[in-house]
């Protein structure tokens, strides 16, 4: 994408329709360490994507960050919409990781979609994060209970939109 260009309009994530984002529609309550692919719980506000600035010569430009968290059950949602402007920008995010602890919480991803040339490649799915143990403290031989879901981009090139979206569930382990 030249700096004299915007990006196309991206078309809003939704909570309406349970098939819009993922094939994996979420049909039971969450487990402890599950990851899962549906759309966003009836609750979370879906905000629009603002427009870039034509120009901007960062190496990322972040068009929007959404961290929302729902009063009645403390689900935390996050979403978060970058246009990657360099190759060490689209290294930098080719690996999408969350982090959750495996022992009390559950994740459920509604989207992490390509956009580009005004096409949208949907990337989330129910079987294409891998799930491992969170390394925060080898040296220290920690166990801390966290796990991290993983996911490769191969695809990411500069000039691409990054969209990502998920929800964060506690779950009552008794």
């Amino acid at each position: 994408m030249g700096r004299d260009t915007l990006p196309p309009h991206i078309p809003p994530l939704s909570n309406s329709d349970p098939q819009s984002t993922s094939p994996g529609v979420v049909t039971a309550s969450p487990t402890a360490g599950a990851l899962t692919c549906s759309t966003p719980s009836t609750w979370v506000e879906i905000l629009e994507i603002p427009q870039a600035v034509a120009g901007d010569d960062e190496p990322v430009e972040i068009l929007l960050i959404d961290c929302q968290i729902s009063p009645g059950t403390g689900e935390r949602f996050s979403r978060s919409v970058e246009i990657l402007n360099s190759i060490q920008s689209v290294q930098d995010h080719a690996q999408v990781e969350i982090v959750f602890n495996g022992e009390t919480e559950a994740v459920t991803v509604h989207t992490v979609a390509i956009h580009r040339s005004g096409e949208a490649k949907e990337y989330a799915t129910d079987t294409a994060f891998a799930i491992v143990p969170f390394e925060a403290h080898l040296e220290r031989q920690a166990y801390d209970r966290r796990l991290k879901a993983s996911l490769l981009l191969a695809d990411l090139r500069p000039g691409d939109i990054l969209e990502i979206a998920h929800t964060v569930t506690t779950i009552d382990p008794t």
